[in-house]
């Protein structure tokens, strides 16, 4: 038995059983939470995410700039902190606040964080344009079933080690 074939079986029953877990936490969530609630450093939460979102956007920028292999990760994290502070921002919007929050969520927020979530999605590792090629190739043979080298400079497969040639 191939050692590795155990784990996908567990990684499905363990992330099966988490959403399973996570749905019914949202669940008692949705049934319960106040729509109301005065929250202790408020400023701290908002201001502490903002600089987060900030640092993650320069980290991306760098990343890009210098053609860094973790940049599509950069980009993807970004693009989704955009999103959170989006639904953050309107759905704890108040007032003519909210109608502020809705027009910089739908012409800014979104379209950033789906124009980094397209270009992270369709870029190698350094930046480049993924090929499909690359993507779909087939696995190269095992190693004893490569071309080889035989007498005279002539080029066999072979399904094991090669052997010297026989007189």
């Amino acid at each position: 038995m191939n050692p590795g074939r155990w784990h996908r079986p567990l990684v499905l029953t363990a992330s099966l059983a988490a959403v399973t877990a996570f749905a019914g936490w949202i669940a008692v969530l949705a049934l319960t939470l106040p729509t109301r609630y005065v929250a202790n450093h408020w400023n701290v939460a908002w201001v502490g995410f903002d600089v987060m979102l900030l640092v993650s956007l320069v980290a991306t920028g760098w990343a890009l700039a210098r053609r860094r292999p973790w940049n599509g990760t950069a980009q993807m994290v970004s693009a989704v902190l955009l999103v959170c502070d989006a639904w953050f921002d309107v759905t704890t919007a108040s007032g003519g606040a909210t109608v502020l929050s809705v027009a910089l969520a739908g012409t800014l927020e979104l379209p950033a964080a789906a124009a980094l979530a397209w270009t992270a999605t369709r870029r190698t590792v350094y930046g480049s344009p993924a090929s499909h090629a690359s993507l779909t190739a087939r696995p190269s043979p095992p190693i004893a079933m490569r071309m080889r080298s035989g007498p005279a400079g002539t080029r066999r497969t072979t399904a094991g080690p090669t052997q010297p040639p026989t007189s």
